[in-house]
């Protein structure tokens, strides 16, 4: 694991929460710990950075991004694990909408980019990709081996290998 994910590894991120204009990110970790089952006090800190985009007519627009929480060392799988069992709706959590909310692991643009790589490369090759603790995760079918991505490198050579295997003969 590269050292920028490591420095954030006690940290998930919110999502489906619309923004509002004087929410209070703190209380709606907490409101989610609750509902699935964690202590409060596990959150350390819980802000959501502002995210902007360009439009075609060059105007920025504001919309609504992840609520990051950081969480007491040691907490951010028993907040995964519980969060996959629980149905959680926006309105459970005190936010506006109706949407799903679901917690994800917090990823530096570069594992972000990675994961989003592999899965545009593998996908139709590999039935499973996924994150965890930073690290990117392939494999083929429910009892195949689990294989590492940690480069574009390994990316490229699993991704011809995959094609190569696929080739009738």
């Amino acid at each position: 694991m590269d050292k920028e994910q490591h420095q954030i590894i006690n940290q998930i991120e919110i999502c489906g929460l619309k923004e509002a204009e004087e929410e209070k990110p703190e209380e709606l970790a907490k409101n989610v710990a609750k509902i699935i089952n964690q202590n409060t006090e596990d959150v350390v800190k819980a802000y959501r950075k502002k995210k902007r985009h360009q439009t075609r007519n060059k105007a920025t627009k504001r919309e609504s991004s992840a609520i990051t929480v950081i969480l007491r060392e040691g907490t951010l799988d028993l907040w995964l694990d519980a969060a996959k069992k629980t149905n959680i709706q926006s309105a459970d959590v005190g936010s506006m909408g109706d949407g799903k909310v679901y917690l994800r692991e917090s990823l530096t643009p570069a594992t972000a980019y990675l994961l989003w790589k592999t899965k545009e490369m593998l996908r139709g090759e590999y039935r499973y990709i996924w994150c965890k603790h930073g690290t990117i995760l392939a494999r083929r079918q429910e009892n195949d081996k689990i294989i590492t991505i940690r480069s574009l490198q390994e990316l490229e050579s699993v991704s011809a290998v995959a094609k190569v295997s696929k080739t009738p003969t």
